[in-house]
């Protein structure tokens, strides 16, 4: 009972109850009154009674509140930036609903951005800044949008990361399909006919779409889908294979969402949408738990989760958030393990430490595991890190023998490529003719670059000259959907901006991470990033292509935290200021990204 107690004084917890029933409240208003401007006007008005009811509550008198203004210079203007910006946003979707049923969806979602820069105002007031907390409140707004406002198919590669749920919600459900192909309800697949070529951005697409969302389920009976080898109009050299031959487990938080809207029989846009939240809610807890373990890094991790194109992956049914989760969790309990400070050892506490590093190297084994067989073993290579400090702990390795590892392989590859050049440069073996999966012409091979060595080098150093910029755009977000939504350019070196300063060492971490670490993950992403490029070259690129195919910014950001692990030495130190800015930076950035894909609907 004392607990109940302790938390109903929390006056944090008041604050998000009363706002959540608010945000409930005005959804019921919202969409019950038809977005008339008596509903307009009275949800508005709910929501300033809220809010300044609780200012007061945080701040009981009018000497406390300019007090607190004047001293959180930073976040009082980040409030009125956001605010301005939510309202605009809010005051044209309400102008165009009567006209349009997206520009009232918008209405919901503005208001949903409303709360969540409350939400975000007095959790950042309560005092130290806990990077954990404020990523739970940005990413769940953030994601919801996301959700909403980019349509079922309208993401990469969705058709086929939906089906292979699908096909894994029949196995929960105790469906086996046939070995042609998957058994889905008719609906469902009578909606994939409509949609196969997914939504275009525009308001007459997504009214249809969201029209699509409140029909009822008409005919759950199962109907197989075959693969026919369909081929897009819009992007008419890409073969859609019918599901992944991947990995299972990557699914599994989108199966279950969609195994739950099957079992209530809602219609196939909420289902689909349920499996997208269920995937989103995996990620925001994942991501949550690793920003709390990490004994450094804490704001890196903070901004790397939040960038725009691993957020949009969460809110989607992509495996790539389970991977970028697996990574980040690996890094996170690796440096929670060993470089995190122990206990005094006359502490009475000391036993329970011991128990939660047990808890915390059996995660570690689970996360490597996990993330082992990932993208064709290509990340593996991280597993090397956690792998290396055993050994170093053990004194199995040192300096001078880590010296000998990284020399021989060197080396070897040095000797390899003068062998080939200029002592035997005939093929050393023979060179399958291999096609292209979505294209009939033939792909390099892995014997061929084993015959042309310096060839596959020249193609990555072209590679990168070449498309450098957009490597950087795509994993940060710059562009969005099938990569064909985009927003304001000032806002990408916005968020640049934010890894830089988070990247910085914080005064106030325990640990500084030595040179030794730091160059062994830097090293080790960098092997993966080639590894992806040079797996791309061999399934997606044509011979005679001097630059590589395929390869997109987001495939590199299960390597992103390490490799921005290697420059946070001791050299450049920032202290809790920095913490301020970088958190307002980020959430204004944010958070204009959101109005702005609110408001690309409307021109």
């Amino acid at each position: 009972m004392k607990n109940v107690k302790n938390i109903l004084n929390n006056k944090l917890f008041l604050m998000v109850c009363m706002n959540i029933l608010l945000y409930a409240v005005t959804l019921f208003v919202l969409v019950f009154m038809h977005y008339s401007t008596l509903s307009f006007l009275a949800s508005l008005v709910l929501f300033l009674i809220c809010q300044v009811f609780l200012l007061f509550y945080f701040s009981p008198s009018p000497s406390e509140i300019w007090k607190q203004v004047t001293g959180h210079k930073a976040l009082t203007f980040t409030l009125v930036l956001t605010l301005a910006r939510a309202g605009l946003t809010l005051l044209h979707c309400f102008t165009r609903s009567s006209a349009s049923p997206y520009a009232g969806m918008g209405m919901i979602l503005s208001f949903l951005t409303l709360y969540g820069i409350s939400v975000f105002y007095f959790l950042f007031r309560e005092g130290e800044h806990s990077f954990a907390r404020l990523f739970l409140v940005q990413a769940f707004v953030f994601g919801t949008v996301l959700n909403m406002i980019f349509p079922v198919y309208s993401i990469a590669d969705e058709p086929q990361h939906l089906r292979t749920a699908y096909n894994l919600s029949n196995i929960f459900m105790g469906i086996k399909s046939p070995d042609d192909g998957i058994l889905m309800r008719k609906d469902d697949a009578e909606f994939e006919s409509r949609y196969l070529d997914y939504i275009t951005y525009s308001t007459e697409d997504f009214d249809q779409y969201l029209t699509e969302m409140s029909q009822p389920l008409k005919d759950a009976s199962l109907v197989t889908v075959k693969d026919e080898m369909e081929y897009s109009s819009t992007l008419d050299y890409t073969r859609r294979p019918l599901v992944f031959n991947t990995e299972w487990y990557q699914y599994t938080f989108t199966a279950l969402g969609i195994t739950l809207g099957r079992m209530f029989h809602a219609n196939t846009v909420v289902t689909y949408m349920l499996g997208r939240f269920f995937n989103l809610l995996f990620y925001i807890l994942a991501v949550y738990f690793a920003i709390r373990i990490a004994p450094v890094g804490k704001s890196l991790l903070y901004s790397i989760a939040l960038l725009p194109m691993p957020m949009q992956l969460a809110a989607s049914a992509s495996r790539d958030a389970f991977r970028i989760v697996c990574a980040m969790l690996m890094i996170a309990l690796t440096l929670r393990v060993f470089y995190h400070q122990k206990e005094d050892t006359d502490n009475p506490e000391t036993e329970q430490v011991k128990n939660n590093d047990t808890v915390l190297l059996i995660l570690l084994a689970a996360s490597c595991i996990l993330l082992l067989p990932l993208r064709n073993y290509i990340y593996s290579v991280l597993l090397l890190l956690p792998i290396g400090l055993i050994c170093w702990r053990k004194g199995i390795l040192n300096k001078k023998r880590l010296t000998i590892l990284v020399a021989i392989p060197i080396v070897l590859a040095v000797g390899y490529i003068i062998f080939k050049q200029f002592i035997h440069p005939e093929n050393i073996i023979e060179e399958p003719h291999l096609g292209l999966q979505w294209y009939s012409a033939q792909s390099y091979s892995k014997e061929y670059f084993i015959n042309h060595p310096l060839e596959i080098i020249s193609m990555i150093q072209h590679t990168f000259w070449l498309k450098a910029a957009w490597y950087v755009e795509t994993t940060l977000g710059y562009w969005l959907g099938w990569l064909d939504v985009s927003y304001y350019e000032i806002l990408v070196y916005l968020l640049i901006i934010c890894l830089i300063v988070n990247t910085f060492r914080r005064s106030y971490e325990p640990v500084v991470l030595p040179g030794l670490f730091r160059f062994s993950s830097g090293a080790l992403s960098v092997l993966s990033m080639l590894l992806i490029m040079v797996g791309m070259a061999v399934t997606w690129t044509e011979i005679g292509n001097t630059i590589i195919d395929g390869v997109q910014g987001r495939y590199f950001l299960p390597v992103l935290f390490p490799f921005l692990l290697s420059f946070r030495g001791p050299s450049i130190t920032a202290d809790e200021r920095f913490d301020k800015a970088a958190i307002c930076l980020q959430f204004v950035t944010t958070l204009y990204i959101v109005q702005f894909l609110l408001l690309r609907m409307f021109g």
